[in-house]
């Protein structure tokens, strides 16, 4: 299928200019975007990934997967297969015994699922750490404490419910169902959807796009379910879906609470400005502004930032606007298309391993590492390439990485695809790597190029031991995620030669890279 019509900014009333201020701001706020395609009349006017994220790799999209999901049953109510009074216990009659739940979740519609009013005075997420149970069940056993309908409460558990109800409807996952309905019509390529341990698409999460499909699903929204002259979705129900049916003006999300404040419908945020949005965690966000004829999607790997990245877009694009083209800027093109192709991740800081005395030291040595849940039990490195080597033990498993100084190298860990987020795996399988040396401190910077997520490892050598300082740039129940390890020589570790203490602590947001522990005697 063809890709998406490009042109410049100038003939879709935009100036380059406004988006070269925009990514400015971006960057010296800090915002740690990954990749965006910008959509003005159905146009791309803009697109950028900061390498190593690439065009023609999917993303993972986290939350945002929740908006689809619903774009599933919006397809199955079309198809007569599914009614949004339909209760929800209605679809699952083998879950019960003799007795049936209590009567608030008896209450419990499709309906309720989609605006998130299921009737929980808070999320009940515990579930989902369990890989290995009914996860429908553990939804229909739960408390319900309040009446259906009656205040909106986040919850993924009745994104997945919903995933679960469109494949008893269909006999197909969401996934495959809207493989047919939305992703081919479309021309998705390669999009991958995890499944939960009976074989459904989780629902919540686990939709993995590239970021030009992601601008599609913007971009058939905006045209209220057609696409390229043909209506795939009834435009009412898309028009009613993307409206504020639900009340979240007492919202308290941290990082952009005003775009949180202006409502939900089916699984899709209002936003300020006259917008709404699919919304997943650390910045996969695709915004439409219908006032504007203007489809933002973006992937990113940002906790703290959310705010920012919408003020960026409030302050530099929607304003440049205009209804008619302006005059061709030769100069100002070029310079934002220069900029765009030197979109760059940060590099691990120093100096090359071929000017480290300390990289000669430890070229060969191998580490034993003390226990976590990170679940890395060695290191050891080959400084002696033009790349560096470096191999971790990752549960049980062997993991050659190579990095280079400079440049992303890119690796296939053989990890895979299953889990997308953090509670459950730290490696994925593609991941890109740099390296470098200060003093006797070696940093290994780890880019997991379909993820939000970037790890940094800075390993301080001292004798026959070392710190293993560990920091993930985003964590969910956190700013990030930061725990030290110890390590001791392999040949020492074998030989019971008593190793230090070892102190693993969990410092979300309180990092302490830069300043090497002093390490116990």
């Amino acid at each position: 299928m063809k890709s998406l019509p490009q042109n410049t900014p100038e003939s879709q009333g935009i100036s380059s200019l406004a988006l070269l201020q925009w990514l400015d701001q971006l960057e010296e706020k800090g915002c740690n975007l990954h990749s965006f395609v910008l959509l003005r009349r159905g146009t791309v006017i803009g697109e950028g990934w900061w390498n190593p994220y690439r065009p023609d790799r999917r993303h993972a999209l986290l939350s945002s997967s929740k908006s689809f999901t619903a774009v599933a049953v919006g397809f199955a109510l079309q198809d007569r297969l599914l009614r949004l009074e339909d209760p929800v216990i209605s679809f699952f009659p083998e879950k019960f015994s003799g007795s049936l739940p209590g009567a608030h979740i008896q209450a419990m519609t499709l309906e309720h699922l989609l605006t998130m009013t299921t009737g929980f005075t808070e999320d009940p997420h515990a579930f989902f750490f369990d890989r290995d149970t009914d996860w429908v069940w553990n939804f229909l056993r739960l408390h319900v404490p309040e009446q259906p309908g009656s205040r909106f409460v986040y919850s993924t558990h009745a994104s997945y419910m919903l995933s679960a109800i469109v494949q008893k409807a269909t006999g197909r996952t969401t996934f495959g169902y809207l493989e047919e309905k939305l992703f081919r019509p479309l021309g998705f390529q390669a999009p991958w959807w995890e499944t939960c341990p009976h074989g459904m698409s989780t629902g919540g999460w686990g939709l993995s796009l590239r970021t030009e499909d992601f601008a599609k699903f913007g971009l058939f929204l905006l045209q209220k379910g057609a696409w390229e002259g043909k209506q795939l979705l009834s435009a009412d129900w898309v028009e009613r879906a993307v409206s504020p049916l639900v009340d979240t003006s007492r919202s308290d999300h941290r990082y952009a609470p005003e775009e949180h404040r202006a409502g939900y419908g089916y699984q899709f945020w209002q936003g300020t400005r006259h917008s709404f949005r699919t919304s997943g965690g650390f910045g996969q966000n695709c915004l439409v502004y219908p006032d504007q004829d203007l489809v933002l999607a973006m992937t990113a790997g940002d906790n703290i930032r959310q705010g920012e990245i919408f003020g960026a877009i409030h302050r530099h694009l929607l304003p440049a606007c205009r209804d008619a083209p302006l005059p061709e800027n030769p100069p100002a093109l070029a310079q934002l298309q220069g900029r765009l192709q030197r979109l760059q991740m940060a590099f691990a800081q120093g100096i090359p391993s071929c000017q480290s005395p300390e990289a000669r030291r430890q070229s060969g040595r191998q580490y034993r590492l003390s226990p976590s849940h990170l679940d890395y039990s060695s290191i050891s490195f080959d400084f002696s390439g033009e790349t560096d080597r470096i191999t971790l033990a990752y549960q049980g498993r062997a993991i050659s990485l190579l990095a280079g100084f400079g440049t992303w190298v890119e690796n296939d860990t053989g990890i895979a695809d299953e889990d997308t987020d953090t509670d459950v795996s730290i490696l994925y399988r593609r991941v890109a790597c740099c390296g470098g040396w200060e003093g006797n401190q070696y940093e290994l910077r780890l880019c997991f190029c379909e993820t939000p997520y970037t790890d940094t490892i800075r390993i301080y050598f001292e004798g026959p031991a070392l710190i293993f300082d560990f920091h993930r740039d985003v964590w969910f129940t956190g700013q990030s995620l930061d725990v030290t390890l110890y390590g001791m020589e392999k040949e020492l570790a074998d030989r019971n030669v008593p190793a230090p203490n070892y102190h693993i602590h969990y410092g979300f947001g309180r990092s302490h890279f830069g300043k090497p522990l002093p390490f116990p005697g």
